[in-house]
């Protein structure tokens, strides 16, 4: 039995290196998984990836783009953030979206890190809509009075 954990903060924050291992050592089975299938209980069981749930640090090292407090960090939409009140807010409320197809083919270049591959680039993998947005970034870190 293999035990996948899904907490992507620790592989920021402890020994990267090791923890970068770990990650695509998972990653890796994750997509045997998908891939072949497992047998458990005398029953064949197949997987699939619905969503990856990372706070925001760990979201931006994961896909390699920039962190949700620079000019291009929005994950959601295609425009450039404005410095306000000692903070980066994303203003336009009809900015184009983005999509999974735009993130792989890299069409703001300036949301993508140089030369940072992200670790799970695949095309079956939604980057946009698989990687869920958490509360304590967007509202409780993000909201000032």
């Amino acid at each position: 039995m293999y035990n996948i954990h899904n907490n992507c903060g620790e592989y920021v924050y402890i020994g990267l290196k090791k923890q970068l291992i770990k990650l695509m050592e998972n990653a890796n089975k994750v997509k045997k998984f998908e891939k072949q299938g497992f047998v458990a209980a005398g029953s064949f069981f197949t997987i699939a990836v619905n969503a990856f749930i990372c706070n925001a640090p760990a979201r931006a090292f994961v896909k390699g783009i920039t962190s949700h407090n620079g000019y291009y960090g929005c994950e959601r939409c295609i425009q450039v953030g404005e410095y306000v009140e000692r903070k980066v807010t994303f203003p336009e409320l009809y900015a184009e979206k983005r999509k999974d197809a735009s993130f792989l083919n890299r069409q703001q270049k300036q949301h993508h890190k140089k030369n940072i591959i992200s670790l799970l680039l695949e095309p079956n993998i939604g980057h946009v809509s698989q990687f869920t947005l958490e509360y304590m970034h967007l509202v409780c870190l993000g909201a000032t009075w």
